[in-house]
């Protein structure tokens, strides 16, 4: 709970410190919980609520809190203000997502193949591309393929990080499985 000074029904100072307040009061803001509203008043001291902070879209909106509480309905609160984003917080926050929808990407892809089977990979593939495929063995045809299915699903999981990347606007919940199947 907060609290606040009020001088002829305005806030004269919000929220209030306790070490400024105790001699003052006498009261502990500590046991003003367990005052009345009636006792707090004859003190000049009335409890601000906090409105439930609302339901925004991250991607373009805002909620901030008013700093100075206002009476509504005999109770004093701090209400949410909420307000549009600029372009340049917009652009900012897709930036933010685009970013982290890669670094998913490369979570899946190396949860697939880590760094260095995909560099020994790439390191045996071109050593039998210089052996040709007509000259293959059953076993190195059979690596072949294996090779070809990683490199197939690290594909599709860097197409779908490009769509999810150009989506406008991008998903909120791209690390979601549904997306990467």
């Amino acid at each position: 709970m907060k609290y606040a000074t009020i001088e002829n029904n305005n806030i004269t100072e919000f929220p209030i410190i306790e070490r400024d307040w105790r001699n003052i009061s006498g009261i502990s803001m500590r046991k003003w919980v367990d005052c009345s509203d009636a006792t707090l008043l004859d003190i000049g001291v009335v409890r601000v609520q906090e409105d439930d902070k609302p339901t925004v879209v991250q991607r373009t909106q805002v909620a901030e809190l008013n700093t100075k509480p206002t009476l509504v309905g005999g109770v004093w609160s701090q209400q949410w203000i909420v307000s549009d984003k600029s372009v340049e917080e917009v652009t900012a926050f897709d930036d933010r997502v685009v970013k982290s929808i890669k670094r998913e990407a490369s979570k899946r892809i190396i949860a697939i193949a880590p760094e260095w089977e995909q560099s020994n990979m790439l390191a045996r593939a071109l050593t039998l591309l210089r052996k040709g495929e007509a000259n293959l063995t059953t076993a190195e045809a059979l690596e072949v393929s294996g090779m070809d299915e990683v490199w197939t699903e690290i594909q599709r999981i860097r197409s779908v990080s490009d769509t999810l990347e150009a989506a406008d606007p991008p998903p909120d919940d791209f690390a979601d499985d549904r997306h990467w199947v």
